[in-house]
């Protein structure tokens, strides 16, 4: 699995956390999928942040895979921990790693296969759009 290209994100590395954000100051965790996924040519809906919403956008937008072919660029769903947020998403960078936006770090890297997130994992999935 060839590792997402940093051009698309390196400088989004330490951005705030604010709800609802879309830049380029500060990203939530849709507004930094969006703006990455643009950056490679492709165009997310946007949306209020509204689980709802973000339930909506995955099933018309997004298509389910395998654990198997997920690669970089790809989008993961996680449960949120904040109880104000339902869901949590981020953005696959290679075989263990993902880019997110949390409210305690701000834009950063981490690992998904770790205890911590690995538990909260819901499934991955790819744009439509992307080939």
């Amino acid at each position: 699995m060839t590792a997402l290209q940093p051009h698309c994100y390196a400088d989004l590395i330490g951005k705030p956390f604010v709800r609802g954000a879309r830049g380029p100051a500060a990203y939530d965790c849709w507004g930094l999928l969006q703006e990455v996924l643009r950056r490679m040519g492709d165009s997310p809906t946007d949306f209020p942040s509204d689980p709802a919403l973000l339930r909506t956008a995955l099933a018309d937008e997004w298509q389910p895979l395998e654990r198997s072919q997920v690669r970089p660029g790809d989008g993961i769903l996680l449960r949120a921990t904040d109880p104000e947020y339902v869901w949590h998403v981020g953005l696959i960078l290679d075989g263990f790693q993902m880019l997110h936006a949390r409210d305690d770090a701000g834009v950063c890297i981490e690992r998904y296969d770790s205890p911590a997130r690995a538990r909260l994992v819901v499934g991955f999935y790819r744009f439509r759009g992307r080939p």
